[in-house]
């Protein structure tokens, strides 16, 4: 995670929403079916037998500690000598008295991790003996809810020992429900740190979350991620998120069983990912959002993502639209009116996308696209590098992206829109959407165009100071795709842009110092 998504998710914290009473919480929805061995006394050693690639889940108080045994031989089985993988966690923990406010958030975060943290302990022996921080082979702490071990070469009886702290009754109460995991197959894996998740935009109920892509998903019926829903607030799973039985028995207020969910290979490149539209959310509210993905090997194991993180917006000006057939990788909230469904909406926005496009399309058809390099407008680009970034540009300016004034880019990102003051002349007549905050496109999309088609094309884009700061956001991206990460509108890959600057245009280029493209229909200047 980058130095800036981290001080964003900082900053986050701070601007906090109130809690809303729409999301209850009852226990009794999201206990795990599972059995809680019974781990005796502290003046017996009582150790829990593990089997191969099987979870065993214990309750564990406060200052006590539960052993395990994972044997070098069983009755039908010989472990002598195979490498062994112990994954400890946390599924449940002790609870905190004090209700969660903006000013402590930070400083109660910081509390759970230290006060609550458990010990994992190790040892090989051929006999039973009471692990502890001066009797052990391997000591370490849990990290969020998560530790594993690797023993590379089994001798003897692996005995493992996970310890809890004493804590402040008068702070906190309650017990942990852990899970123990020893296995000799190494491709198990219960957390990754890469970025399983992305919100790509909100309404004012509504988000829409995006998955990383997969090559487990061969068709539009496979799915493979479960969705988990929280408050930001929430610290009860934020320290422990690593852990995947902790997302799934946490306090969650949302699920993907809420949620319209498809299979999409038209974002962020041509790989399937799983796409959700959760409905149902508060206005005005920050959320988090996990994924978990069961393992492939065994179905009782599942991996866990860090989370993303999102907020509703404020009104409803805004309409999230998605799965359009022309401008396909549009999938962000779009203005709206009271008169129009949302499907109407992405029709709309699409199909008078699609008859500007036509223009472009047929002036193309002249260009010197299929000769050789030599001859070619340029031995850099073809015809469909410059097809591609014209349809961005055309989409992300055609369809403006909604946002309002809490969530989104800088001063000089976003735009009020008035009734009737909207970016095209056609939305005021045919659409007349409500009052709304345009997050403004990238000028990089602009200049994209530019650096990519011929120059007999004659598109440019406005100067800096003359014009561009009036159709577009020279303010580039940041890596979270979040919409309060957004520093400016773009489709495809972040990678295609940067922030822009007249230094990104060639010189030939700059010699066309007029809006829009005098080659197509004129209408489209309104678009710059």
């Amino acid at each position: 995670m980058s130095f800036f998504i981290l001080i964003f998710l900082v900053i986050s914290r701070l601007v906090l929403c109130h809690v809303s009473t729409k999301h209850s919480h009852d226990d009794s929805n999201h206990v795990q079916n599972v059995i809680l061995h019974d781990i005796g006394t502290a003046a017996t050693i009582t150790e829990i037998d593990l089997s191969d690639s099987v979870p065993v889940f214990a309750s564990l108080s406060a200052g006590q500690t539960v052993q395990f045994r994972f044997a070098k031989e069983t009755e039908s089985t010989s472990y002598a000598g195979e490498t062994i993988y112990v994954y400890g966690s946390v599924c449940t923990q002790p609870q905190i008295f004090e209700s969660v406010t903006t000013e402590n958030y930070l400083g109660l975060f910081d509390d759970y991790t230290s006060d609550l943290s458990l010990s994992l302990i190790t040892m090989e022996s051929s006999t039973v003996a009471e692990l502890n921080t001066t009797n052990y082979d391997s000591y370490s702490e849990l990290e969020f809810g998560l530790m594993n071990y690797t023993n590379p070469a089994l001798g003897e009886d692996l005995h493992i020992a996970m310890a809890a702290p004493t804590y402040n009754v008068s702070k906190y109460s309650g017990n942990w429900t852990i899970s123990m995991l020893a296995t000799t197959n190494k491709n198990i894996s219960l957390f990754t740190a890469e970025d399983g998740l992305y919100a790509l935009d909100t309404a004012q109920t509504e988000a829409l979350l995006l998955t990383t892509d997969s090559t487990a998903i061969e068709s539009d019926t496979d799915r493979i991620y479960n969705l988990y829903i929280y408050p930001d607030f929430d610290l009860s799973v934020e320290t422990i998120y690593r852990s995947y039985c902790a997302i799934t028995n946490g306090h969650f207020v949302a699920t993907d069983a809420q949620a319209d969910i498809s299979i999409t290979q038209k974002l962020w490149g041509n790989n399937s990912r799983e796409l959700f539209y959760v409905k149902g959310l508060n206005s005005s509210y920050q959320y988090k959002a996990y994924v978990t993905k069961p393992n492939t090997t065994n179905g009782d194991l599942a991996e866990a993502y860090p989370s993303a993180y999102f907020a509703t917006k404020r009104t409803s000006s805004c309409t999230i639209i998605y799965d359009l057939d022309f401008c396909s990788e549009v999938a962000y909230a779009v203005p709206t009116s009271n008169s129009i469904s949302q499907d109407a909406l992405r029709d709309w926005f699409d199909q008078n996308a699609q008859s500007l496009y036509d223009g472009f399309n047929k002036t193309m058809q002249l260009m010197t696209c299929d000769l050789a390099e030599d001859i070619r407008y340029t031995v850099m680009r073809t015809c469909a590098d410059c097809d591609l970034s014209y349809k961005r540009w055309l989409c992300a300016t055609t369809i403006p992206r909604c946002t309002d004034s809490s969530i989104g880019g800088s001063n000089t990102s976003t735009i009020y829109r008035d009734t009737g003051s909207s970016r095209n002349d056609i939305m005021n007549t045919e659409l007349n959407p409500l009052p709304y905050y345009e997050l403004l496109p990238c000028a990089s999309v602009c200049h994209k165009v530019m650096q990519d088609c011929p120059s007999d094309l004659q598109f440019t884009c406005p100067y800096e100071g003359k014009g561009l700061n009036l159709s577009y956001a020279n303010v580039g991206y940041t890596s979270n795709f979040g919409t309060q990460g957004l520093g400016c509108n773009f489709l495809g890959p972040a990678t295609q842009y940067s922030v822009s600057s007249k230094k990104q245009v060639t010189s030939r280029q700059i010699l066309y110092a007029v809006f829009g493209t005098i080659l197509l229909n004129v209408s489209i200047c309104n678009l710059m």
